[in-house]
């Protein structure tokens, strides 16, 4: 007798994307020379609860996109209010052949390591890093009076050229930059007075090859001031570098791990997660975005032929609230050229005006999507308005009727009465205030450059490629859910699935690479060199990084009370001895 053989079939669907959803029903091409659309720039708006991870993000990174000129999967940056999206995307994405890297700001020993100064490769990128750290000390703000900032800009450029020319890499944080700032002084009434950091720029300029040239003398002697001046220029410039005081902070961007500059090399996922309430660490997160870009457009201009070889899409939640980007409006409107795009999640488009200024009109300029999910605003500045003027107006048949009564009747007992119909056109707007306030849950509004919106119905995980396969989902109480080996645990409350990043891991093996970026700032340095020749000739030897302690080239009766911070017996710390209260309190 024949058995028939049975097997369980396998539900949903799997496979790769081609597009950016926007919508159920409306999608436009990663492709776009083929779409005609300019960019892929998007905008999406809705309030608390409305759904912008599940209904917008989750689906785009589910459905595993790739760019449908060559196949190549597309790599993610994400920011991530408390770490959500890491912990429920993070592990499929790897399971897809993704490298995850994950800088956790809400919880600072669970994350890779952040060093701004691995990503210093010119002069420019220095001045940058300083104007991001020093501009966002305030909110991103303009000051009434930018003297003390410029000042203490220039201050920081001063001791950051010092840190980037004469240490080695494993020195080169803002630790070091710390202590420099704390060895800067002031005197009253004595002009030949000299700080400890002024006495180690004159052996600076005695030794180096740039002599008074070097950058770090040169940008010292443009601030002149003294007595109470210099001493508030100080203030300003240590309450700009204050955070990185923290001993959790020097751990998180002591070394370097996250190897930003080659997200668009592999297919790569980042995480950016940060607090929902606490604004203090806007600066760190405005600085990185800053950075990122910069590496991301040095390395498709310089390493690629002007175009990253993997799109790198960024889905940026909370936009508004991660400090302000230098120059965001200039970067957006080239995103397309270099192989970037990005979509600006906000509860409302007049946040990104109130951070940007006037610029916000040129960041708006070059968004060619637009998704309205929701919102419980209704006054001036809400969404809703926002929104609704965005749709336009509709022209409309307004019909008007008019009755004219009459108190006499004829012979058959009809009176005079008349009624008369007009009809003329009229405008309004297409969607009022009022009726997107009423938009159904699961409906979203999608507008697109050159077309009329769309009304349409938000997407839904479960109903999406992959999500909806057997192979990566089960079915859970409220809906599909991912099968536990594919989570990504990002903290320790779990204890039968502990964090997959830890800091202190992050930071032994980021000591450990600071060998090799020391020999590629080398090499960088042998060619600075070879190109001032053509203009200065300068000794042969390329410069080495100073690797002895500062308070070696001050003289002995001048050093005061200045000690490194780390160690009270003159050294820096050891990378066991910065973990040191960690590993003693885990015992």
């Amino acid at each position: 007798m024949r058995t028939k053989k049975t097997s369980q079939k396998q539900q949903g669907r799997t496979g790769r994307e081609s597009n950016l959803l926007l919508s159920r029903n409306v999608k436009v091409s990663y492709n776009t020379w083929l779409s005609k659309l300019g960019s892929l720039n998007c905008l999406v708006i809705g309030g608390t609860g409305e759904g912008k991870s599940r209904g917008f993000v989750k689906p785009n990174v589910y459905s595993l996109p790739v760019d449908p000129r060559d196949g190549k999967p597309v790599s993610f940056v994400f920011t991530d209010p408390k770490g959500e999206l890491c912990h429920e995307t993070a592990g499929f994405l790897e399971a897809n052949g993704y490298e995850i890297r994950v800088l956790n700001i809400n919880e600072q020993h669970f994350s890779d390591c952040y060093n701004p100064f691995r990503y210093i490769r010119s002069a420019d990128s220095l001045l940058i890093m300083v104007d991001s750290v020093v501009e966002n000390a305030n909110g991103g703000k303009t000051p009434t009076d930018p003297h003390w900032s410029n000042s203490a800009k220039s201050l920081l450029n001063s001791i950051c050229y010092g840190v980037y020319y004469e240490f080695a890499f494993k020195d080169q944080n803002f630790t070091t930059v710390s202590e420099l700032l704390n060895m800067c002084g002031f005197s009253e009434g004595d002009e030949g007075y000299q700080s400890d950091y002024d006495i180690w720029l004159e052996h600076l300029a005695e030794t180096s090859r740039m002599g008074e040239e070097h950058p770090a003398v040169v940008w010292r002697r443009k601030v002149s001031a003294t007595g109470k001046e210099m001493s508030s220029i100080i203030s300003t410039a240590q309450t700009a570098v204050r955070l990185f005081a923290s001993k959790d902070v020097q751990r998180l961007t002591n070394v370097d791990t996250l190897a930003m500059d080659t997200i668009g090399d592999r297919p790569t996922a980042f995480y950016i997660i940060i607090p929902t309430t606490n604004s203090t660490y806007n600066f760190l997160i405005s600085l990185l975005y800053t950075q990122l870009f910069e590496s991301l457009y040095y390395r498709a201009q310089n390493v690629f032929d002007g175009s990253l070889p993997h799109h790198v899409t960024f889905f940026q939640d909370e936009y508004a609230n991660v400090g302000k980007i230098p120059d965001f409006d200039k970067k957006i409107s080239t995103f397309r050229s270099v192989n970037l795009s990005t979509c600006m999640i906000v509860q409302s488009p007049n946040q990104i005006e109130t951070l940007y200024g006037k610029a916000a009109a040129d960041i708006m300029d070059n968004v060619h999507q637009t998704v309205f999910i929701g919102s419980g605003g209704q006054g001036e500045k809400s969404a809703t308005k926002w929104m609704s003027n965005a749709l336009g107006m509709k022209t409309i048949q307004a019909e008007q009727t008019s009755v004219h009564r009459s108190k006499t009747v004829d012979l058959f007992g009809i009176d005079g009465s008349t009624v008369e119909h007009s009809y003329s056109a009229t405008q309004r707007q297409l969607m009022t205030q009022d009726e997107l306030y009423r938009l159904p849950p699961d409906r979203c509004i999608v507008m697109i450059k050159g077309q009329k919106p769309f009304l349409d119905y938000k997407m839904d995980p479960d109903d999406c490629l992959n999500f909806s396969s057997d192979l990566f989902t089960v079915q859970g109480k409220h809906g599909r859910e991912l099968k536990p080996e594919l989570l990504y645990p990002i903290n320790d409350k779990d204890l039968e699935h502990p964090a997959r990043k830890r800091t202190a891991d992050s930071y032994r093996r980021g000591v450990e690479q600071s060998v090799e970026i020391d020999r590629e700032q080398k090499e960088r340095r042998r060619k600075d060199m070879e190109e001032d020749e053509k203009y200065d000739p300068v000794p042969k030897e390329p410069m080495e990084p100073e690797v002895k302690p500062i308070q070696e080239v001050l003289r002995p009766g001048e050093m005061g009370h200045y000690e490194p911070a780390g160690c009270h017996d003159g050294r820096r710390a050891t990378v066991e001895e910065l973990f040191d209260e960690e590993e003693s309190g885990g015992k």
